[in-house]
């Protein structure tokens, strides 16, 4: 909480040559938040494709072998529940605040409520490295959650780190350090999302109580910084070249090209309405279904320990084979990829492929897409979804994303609630296109999605 002295009064306190080293650290601490967020959403969004290529690849090589659907399945077992069981472990033994996105955990450290290890480096570790293995793993789980908690861990960090060396202004370090928190914070939404305006925004509105024009600054430089460094490592890692600052964010829903085509017309707001109000009732359903979950697991599982670990192992193996069945049961699209022509269009690809129709390869491949690319297929591919395996796959991933939730591994929830729109804006588009909306000039179905 804000001190009821001011500022300006405790600072007179100080010498100017002091007053200047301190202004000139903060705005350093600022900066080094800024680039070590960026880093670490960097490394996380890294060691993610490369985890959940090593599995396709592996998948690839028996399918390559002629192995039949039970080999498949117990690799994909095997590999998706130990991934599970590293995030497991440093959830359940190292620090149980790293559970689920730790968004709500930074609003209470940022609004007075003082818990135990939010903002403390092993936070970190168990939060930065745990969610790598927990959406490798292929849990309806996204990584944007962490990385904003990752953020504000790092800002609490270089605030001790640099105001320990000013011991005549400690009566401001707790101020310094909430300020920092919110900084951070904003870095990891501005990596997460390349959005630095937006990361200002988050901690404007969600995460910060008090706030002042220095705050403001601080937060916006922060978030630059992170967005700058985030995109000077992602444009090497997707072989554009490091410094090529065209990658946008870890988070991206591919590129849109205005067309008559591609635009929407006035009559189809309504459209865009009714989805929104059945949004929201969809997240209404989730919060009631995770409430009673979230009780039961207080109550017989415990915050950590052998319980949380085993139950998150278990979970994270049957929500594998959950996934598995739809494809394996067509022998089909167990292991997919996502593929960009020269005109921006998206398209899924399926391996094994067989000789079915496009909307069933597609509609089959969303089971084992990762997430993120789920979205941009939904958006972008124009090929035709099969309506029932569509809502099947919604029905199935919404009950799988609220049961994912509150399990003893880092996960976040804003690309699982993302997918869940999509997937019903798009079964509306298909709706839309089966009755000929499409030779009428309406929109394609992605714009629904």
């Amino acid at each position: 909480f804000d001190l009821y002295e001011s500022k300006h009064s405790l600072a007179s306190k100080a010498s100017p040559g002091q007053r200047v080293r301190q202004s000139l650290g903060r705005w350093i601490a600022v900066a080094m938040v800024g680039v070590a967020t960026g880093c670490v959403a960097s490394g996380i969004d890294y060691g993610i494709v490369r985890l959940t290529e090593l599995r396709f690849d592996l998948m690839r090589v028996l399918i390559g072998g002629g192995a039949n659907w039970a080999v498949l399945l117990l690799l994909q077992v095997a590999l998706c529940g130990s991934f599970a069981a590293v995030a497991a472990v440093l959830v359940c033994f190292v620090s149980p605040l790293a559970a689920g996105s730790g968004i709500p955990e930074v609003k209470c450290r940022l609004n007075g409520l003082d818990l135990p290890f939010v903002v403390k480096s092993r936070t970190l570790l168990a939060k930065a490295c745990g969610v790598l293995f927990s959406v490798s793993a292929g849990l309806p789980c996204g990584k944007e959650g962490p990385m904003i908690h990752s953020g504000s861990i790092l800002g609490s960090l270089f605030a001790r780190v640099v105001f320990a060396r000013f011991p005549e202004s400690s009566h401001l370090r707790d101020l310094d350090e909430r300020d920092l928190i919110a900084a951070g914070g904003a870095a990891g939404v501005a990596a997460a999302f390349g959005a630095p305006v937006g990361g200002v925004l988050f901690a404007l509105e969600e995460g910060a109580s008090f706030w002042s024009p220095q705050v403001l600054l601080q937060a916006l430089l922060c978030s630059s910084l992170s967005a700058l460094t985030l995109n000077f490592f992602l444009g090497g890692f997707e072989s554009l070249g490091f410094g090529t600052l065209g990658a946008l964010g870890v988070l991206t829903f591919g590129s849109y090209f205005q067309s008559s085509g591609s635009s929407y017309r006035l009559w189809e707001l309504p459209l865009f309405v009714a989805l929104g109000v059945g949004g929201g009732l969809l997240g209404a359903t989730f919060n009631a279904l995770n409430i009673p979950l979230t009780l039961w697991r207080m109550r017989w599982v415990g915050p950590s320990g052998m319980k949380r670990f085993l139950e998150s192992i278990a979970v994270a193996a049957l929500i594998s084979v959950i996934f598995f069945a739809p494809p394996a049961i067509q022998f089909e699209c167990m292991v997919t990829d996502v593929k960009t022509d020269p005109h921006q269009s998206l398209s899924l690809t399926c391996d094994p492929s067989r000789e079915h129709s496009t909307e069933l390869q597609a509609s089959l491949g969303l089971f084992m897409t990762p997430s993120e690319d789920a979205i941009k297929v939904l958006f972008h591919d124009p090929v035709a979804f099969h309506p029932g395996l569509l809502l099947l796959f919604g029905l199935i991933y919404f009950a799988l994303a609220c049961w994912t939730y509150g399990l003893g591994v880092p996960s976040g929830l804003f690309v699982p609630s993302l997918l869940i729109g999509s997937v019903f804006g798009r079964l509306l588009g298909e709706a839309v296109r089966s009755l000929g909306g499409a030779s009428h000039g309406w929109a394609p179905p992605g714009m629904d999605a």
